[in-house]
């Protein structure tokens, strides 16, 4: 009978024992039967390469500057380039009367334009002189051509006459300005008429000293 109390303190502490034992192996068995949950691994956002680093860089290149091989023509070379215009035209239509008189106007020009282009005493001038004697001749061609194709072309008459005139020829410049001026009568155009007796005054004039120079020489001879 004395060991009954302690039987029974002895039996208590088995029963607290189990009964904390089958405790925590509940806890265990309830955390072991939860699933775990995954770590959430920090989320780095990632750098979207931007366009324009794909795009390859532009470097700036410095141009030369452009140099102009175009010089502006000369006056003689403006009206050649015209000429060789003029001159493929009449080949298409030969003897046409209108661009026989512009090809004998241009020569004449040009002929003008040399002759004054350099009066210096050197060799550009007498090239330029023999260059304009050879003007005047095509534009006495040209002009003749444009008389056998219009006789009654009394402008191509008149040009006949001041080219003779630049080559000093006042006989046969003043021949060539009758026609004309006859024939700016039958016309009826009173302007050009007084301008061609206008310019064959001016020739009279010109070659005039020289013809009574020779009448004076050849009395003297007699």
């Amino acid at each position: 009978m004395k060991k009954l109390p302690y039987l029974i303190l002895l039996f208590s502490l088995l029963v607290t024992f189990t009964a904390c034992a089958s405790k925590s192996g509940h806890k265990d068995r309830t955390i072991k039967s939860q699933p775990r949950l995954a770590k959430k691994k920090p989320s780095i956002a990632k750098k979207r390469p931007s366009r324009k680093a794909d795009r390859p860089v532009a470097r700036k290149t410095i141009s030369p500057p452009v140099q102009n091989e175009s010089r502006p023509l000369e006056k003689d070379e403006e009206m050649e380039a015209q000429i060789r215009k003029l001159e493929m035209a009449l080949s298409i239509t030969p003897q046409n009367p209108q661009i026989l008189m512009d090809l004998a106007g241009l020569y004449y020009t040009l002929g003008d334009y040399l002759q004054n282009k350099d009066k210096t005493f050197s060799n550009a001038h007498i090239q330029n002189q023999f260059k304009a004697t050879q003007m005047y001749d095509q534009a006495i061609d040209y002009a003749k051509q444009a008389v056998k194709s219009q006789p009654t072309n009394a402008p191509a008459y008149y040009l006949l006459g001041a080219l003779y005139d630049k080559k000093e020829e006042g006989q046969v410049a003043m021949i060539y300005l009758g026609i004309a001026k006859t024939l700016f009568e039958k016309a009826g155009d009173s302007k050009r008429v007084r301008l061609t007796e206008t310019t064959l005054n001016q020739i009279y004039k010109k070659y005039k000293p020289d013809s009574e120079s020779s009448k004076k020489n050849n009395s003297s001879r007699e």
